[in-house]
């Protein structure tokens, strides 16, 4: 026994801390019992994660008091994740305890009960670097001006008023990653950040503008209440915003927000950075699909393609005339494209189409794969495999 225990002592300590810190909690402090050279090397590790599986509430909070008051060192990340019990008033003691040791990574996760209502103390962690709260109300005290060096910044399950997460995305200077699901009290997004790079919004806005966002170059947008009535997006104005943008990944919703200013037939701009497209397009509806082309002719120089096959249902028939008539795209075709995946495939002709189009007009692609669950699928796709294809390399893999 004693020779294990000194094959763990004799390890380099960067190796004794990644041991500790994938240890459940309860078993990092545990370790106190191995040497005397190991009773404190729990508490000076940087970081503390706990969940409360398998623990009760006044176990919890034993545990955190703990873990906070003996510890030694400085704490560089607190996460907490609780599933099933409720501790607002003891964390919000824990956060103002994180806020005077200079804590510069938090994540809060609740998934029970009622949302917790964020602390003023949370505003005091001047020093945060990364943020992550799921299920919370986020209230901006008067005072606050913003976190000076956030760089990440991910909101979830979280209310929050418009005007609090337009100052917030625009007064920390720093942030670069920006992540948005499901957020409540918030109908407008207004997101105006130059040195923002990469944001992903997934939840029910009504609009979406960006603004000096002139370093943002990955961008996911899904929302199912766009467009809303009254409200007007513009192709031409989103891509103005984004001349950086490398990586857009849209849903049908966002798609046909973009096109209720009309689709002109000769894009006024191309995207020269984007390489990599990812698009949602309900094949019964024409506007939809010509929006789509309509992206492709904006970004001639995309590396990989994914289309996802929307499952949204419709009153309107599938498009007659073949997308391959369609005005402007005659003499257009991908330079650089190498990778197509098209997912939902069933089998209808616009979709037939589009595959056609894409494998006639890309001269340098290796690799496509159609994913589809549907027997009509799997019995067009023996139509598909004699699609004439420019490129020579090209394959068709169907799952």
């Amino acid at each position: 026994m004693e020779m294990d225990i000194d094959r763990i002592s004799s390890l380099p300590e960067p190796v004794q801390e990644t041991i500790l810190l994938r240890l459940p909690v309860k078993d990092t402090i545990r370790t106190s019992v191995l040497s005397r050279q190991w009773r404190s090397r729990w508490a000076n590790l940087p970081e503390v994660k706990v969940n409360d599986k398998g623990l009760e509430k006044d176990e919890l909070v034993k545990l955190i008091d703990r873990l906070l008051l003996l510890h030694t060192g400085q704490i560089q990340a607190f996460h907490l994740h609780l599933g099933k019990l409720e501790c607002f008033a003891e964390i919000d003691g824990w956060i103002l305890f994180l806020s005077r040791r200079g804590v510069r990574d938090i994540a809060l996760k609740f998934e029970v009960g009622e949302l917790y209502k964020l602390p003023s103390h949370l505003y005091s962690c001047q020093d945060l670097e990364h943020l992550q709260v799921s299920g919370c109300i986020f209230r901006q005290p008067p005072s606050f001006q913003c976190f000076e060096y956030l760089t990440e910044l991910h909101l979830h399950y979280v209310t929050i008023d418009p005007n609090v997460l337009e100052n917030l995305v625009s007064k920390c200077v720093r942030l670069n990653g920006l992540r948005l699901y499901w957020i409540e009290g918030c109908s407008n997004l207004k997101i105006h950040n130059p040195n923002l790079g990469d944001i992903k919004v997934w939840s029910d806005f009504e609009d979406i503008c960006f603004t000096n966002t002139e370093n943002l170059y990955h961008v996911e947008i899904a929302s199912r209440t766009l467009p809303a009535k009254g409200k007007t997006g513009s192709l031409v104005e989103f891509f103005s915003s984004l001349p950086a943008i490398q990586i857009l990944a849209i849903d049908n919703s966002c798609l046909k927000y973009l096109i209720l200013d009309g689709v002109p037939e000769i894009p006024p701009l191309v995207c020269v950075h984007l390489w990599e497209l990812s698009v949602e397009v309900n094949f019964r509806v024409p506007t939809e699909i010509s929006a789509a082309l309509y992206l492709f002719k904006c970004t001639p120089n995309i590396e990989e393609l994914q289309i996802m096959a929307s499952e949204e249902t419709t009153s309107m028939e599938e498009p007659v005339q073949s997308i391959l008539h369609t005005p402007g795209i005659v003499n257009f075709s991908f330079h650089l494209l190498k990778k197509v995946k098209f997912i939902g495939f069933t089998g209808l002709k616009p979709e037939l189409d589009m595959i056609s189009f894409l494998l006639t007009n890309s001269r340098v692609l290796e690799k496509m794969i159609i994913k589809s669950t549907l027997e009509e699928a799997s019995k067009a796709s023996k139509e598909l495999l004699q699609f004439k294809r420019a490129s020579a390399h090209a394959q068709i893999f169907l799952d």
